[in-house]
């Protein structure tokens, strides 16, 4: 019994402290993972995505592409922009290596 005890007394701050950082924004739970909070771009990105795929050539949409990559990270908080706009340039600065631009 004393053993169920304490197996309760150390759980429960455990799961308290899980249920409170579930709430925290991915972006701050795994910053070095995720630098954008999906529920901030997730609706833009997918709305774009359907502008992406209309387009008519592959090279339009991954011009498209780039597009709401920074359209859908610009309005967003914390890091977000500013990794949005480091993944633009560095997509870019590929595509012009490759002689490739939009």
């Amino acid at each position: 019994m004393r053993l169920v005890l304490a197996i309760l007394f150390v759980a429960i701050p455990t799961m308290m402290v899980r249920a409170s950082t579930d709430e925290l924004p991915l972006d701050i739970r795994r910053p070095g993972l995720v630098h954008c909070e999906p529920k901030e771009t997730s609706g833009c990105m997918e709305r774009c995505h359907k502008l992406v795929y209309a387009q008519g050539t592959p090279s339009a949409r991954m011009c498209s592409m780039l597009r709401c990559l920074s359209g859908c990270t610009r309005p967003t908080s914390r890091g977000c922009p500013a990794a949005g706009a480091r993944a633009c340039q560095e997509v870019k600065r590929i595509m012009v290596a490759d002689g490739f631009i939009c």
